[in-house]
C-alpha cells in the first residue's frame, strides 16, 4: 500500500494505491480509513511482462481520498485472499497538517469567482537552484475550458515544463473565501545568471458554462477574461570560497559509491562507481576530482548513466560516474570518495563521503607487499621462469613434406588418367576406320 504524498493538508485530496504483484487473488479489502473519505475509486489497472521467459504481472487499485482532520494516522493493512490464505499489505503512515490560509495578493481581485495565479516555490534563490512556477486556478464555479494567451519567456533561466501533473484538487481559503484549487501548468526553472527578474502577468480566457442555455448536442458557454499576478525572483550567487570538491551541484542530494573489485593485479584497472541523486540541474552536476594517491594513476571519469524524472512537484536527476585507477605498484591502497553540493535550505556547502575502499594490488605471482614497506625495484618484477625446455609447436600443413607428397600423387594420377584417355580414344578411332573400309 502506498501514497503519492506522506504529508497532506486538511481537505487535500491525494492518491491511495494498493498494488498486487504476481498475486492472483480475490476480494481485496481496504482497511478502515476513517476519518479519511473516499472521493473516487477504485480504479484498476493491469500490467503484464515477459522477460527471458519469466512472466510477471501486477494489479493496481487506486483511490482518491481526502483528509478532513489534522493528525498522524496509520492506515492498513489491506487484505486479499490468494491460494487459500489471507495476505496482508504494509501499514501506511500519513500525517495531516492544518491548511494555512492563502494570503491576499496586492492587485488581485478576490471578489471574482475565478482567479488564476502564478506561484513560485522560492522567490529568493541561488544560481543553479531548482524553483517551481505553478499556474494555479482558484474557482468557485464550474470551468469548461481555459486558454493562456501569453506566457513568460523566462530569460536568464533554463525552463523545463512538466508534462505529467499529478497534483489533486484542493480546497483553499483566500481572504476568508473558500476556493477549489487546481494546478493548470507547471514549469521548472534553473537560474543561470545572478540578478532580479520579473515574470508575468499572463492573460487568460475562461469558458464558463451557462445554466439553462444548453441543448442535448451543444453546451452554451460565456467567455471571461482574467489576468494573473506577476512574480519576482531574486537570484543570488553562491558563497565564496567553494570547497575544492564542489563541482556545481545545487539543491538536495544523496550519494553512494561502490568498488567493482577489491583485489587486482598490477596494471589492472581499479573501478569505482558513484551514484548521485537529487533535485539539481543534471547538466551542471559534474564528477568530483579524484584524490591524488602515490602509485595510482587516475583517468578521466566517465558518465555511465544520466536520467531525469518527476517526483512530487520537482524534477529529480540520477547520475552515475565511473572512476578508473591503475596501480603501478603491488601494495594495499585506501581510496575515499567525496561529493560536495550546496544546500539552499541551509545556505552552506555539504560533503558526503563514501569509503575508504581497501584495494589489494598483487603481483602476477599473487604476492603483495605491505603498504608501508619500500621494496627495491627488483622486487617489483615477477621472477622469470627457469624452464629451459622449449615447447615444440606443430608445423603448418601448407608447404610441409606431407603436403608435397599428396600434391605429387594427385598430379601423377591426373597425368596417368589423361594418357589412358587419349589411348582409348585412339583405339576407338582406328577401329571405326577399319570397319568403314571393310564395308566398302
Amino acid at each position: 500500500m502506498a501514497s503519492d504524498k506522506d504529508v497532506v493538508t486538511t481537505g487535500e485530496a491525494f492518491m491511495l494505491q494498493v498494488v498486487l504483484e504476481n498475486i492472483e487473488g480475490s476480494n481485496m479489502k481496504l482497511p478502515d480509513i476513517s476519518p479519511f473519505k473516499i472521493l473516487q475509486g477504485p480504479s484498476t489497472s493491469n500490467q503484464m511482462s515477459i522477460i527471458n521467459g519469466a512472466r510477471s504481472s501486477s494489479i493496481s487499485y487506486q483511490y482518491l481520498i481526502s483528509a478532513p482532520a489534522a493528525g498522524k494516522y496509520a492506515l492498513g493493512p489491506a487484505t486479499i485472499k490468494a491460494g487459500g490464505k489471507v495476505l496482508k499489505s504494509n501499514i501506511l503512515n500519513i500525517e495531516v497538517v492544518l491548511t494555512k490560509p492563502t494570503k491576499n495578493i496586492s492587485g488581485l481581485d478576490t471578489s471574482k469567482e475565478t482567479l488564476i495565479r502564478l506561484e513560485v516555490s522560492d522567490d529568493n534563490a541561488y544560481i543553479g537552484q531548482q524553483i517551481v512556477v505553478n499556474y494555479v486556478l482558484y474557482t468557485r464555479q464550474n470551468i469548461e475550458s481555459y486558454e493562456l494567451l501569453n506566457e513568460p519567456d523566462y530569460e536568464g533561466f533554463y525552463a523545463q515544463p512538466v508534462q505529467d501533473i499529478k497534483e489533486q484538487p484542493q480546497r483553499k481559503t483566500i481572504n476568508g473565501k473558500e476556493y477549489h484549487r487546481q494546478v493548470l501548468r507547471k514549469t521548472i526553472l534553473f537560474p543561470q545568471k545572478v540578478g532580479k527578474y520579473t515574470f508575468g502577468p499572463v492573460n487568460c480566457t475562461l469558458d464558463i458554462p451557462v445554466d439553462g442555455g444548453s441543448s442535448f448536442f451543444f453546451r452554451d458557454v460565456r467567455k471571461e477574461q482574467t489576468t494573473t499576478n506577476a512574480i519576482s525572483v531574486n537570484v543570488r550567487p553562491l558563497p565564496e570560497p567553494a570547497p575544492s570538491s564542489f563541482t556545481g551541484a545545487v539543491g538536495m542530494f544523496d550519494m553512494k559509491a561502490n568498488i567493482v573489485k577489491s583485489t587486482v593485479v598490477v596494471g589492472e584497472a581499479i573501478t569505482i562507481q558513484m551514484e548521485i541523486t537529487g533535485d539539481g540541474d543534471t547538466k551542471i552536476v559534474q564528477p568530483p576530482k579524484s584524490e591524488l594517491i602515490p602509485g595510482l594513476e587516475a583517468y578521466e571519469p566517465s558518465i555511465i548513466r544520466d536520467e531525469t524524472f518527476s517526483r512530487s512537484d520537482k524534477i529529480n536527476m540520477l547520475k552515475t560516474f565511473e572512476f578508473l585507477f591503475v596501480a603501478s605498484k603491488d601494495t594495499i591502497y585506501n581510496i575515499k570518495t567525496d561529493f560536495t553540493y550546496f544546500s539552499p535550505d541551509k545556505g552552506k556547502y555539504e560533503t558526503i563521503s563514501s569509503g575508504p575502499f581497501t584495494v589489494t594490488v598483487l603481483k602476477a605471482s599473487g604476492v603483495v607487499n605491505p603498504p608501508d614497506n619500500s621494496s627495491p625495484a627488483s622486487d617489483l618484477l615477477s621472477p622469470m621462469s627457469q624452464e629451459n625446455k622449449l615447447d615444440e609447436s606443430g608445423r603448418p600443413f601448407f608447404a610441409s613434406t606431407k603436403y608435397f607428397m599428396i600434391l605429387s600423387a594427385i598430379l601423377l594420377f591426373t597425368a596417368f588418367g589423361v594418357v589412358f584417355q587419349k589411348r582409348r580414344l585412339s583405339k576407338e578411332e582406328a577401329q571405326a576406320i577399319s570397319e568403314s573400309s571393310s564395308k566398302v
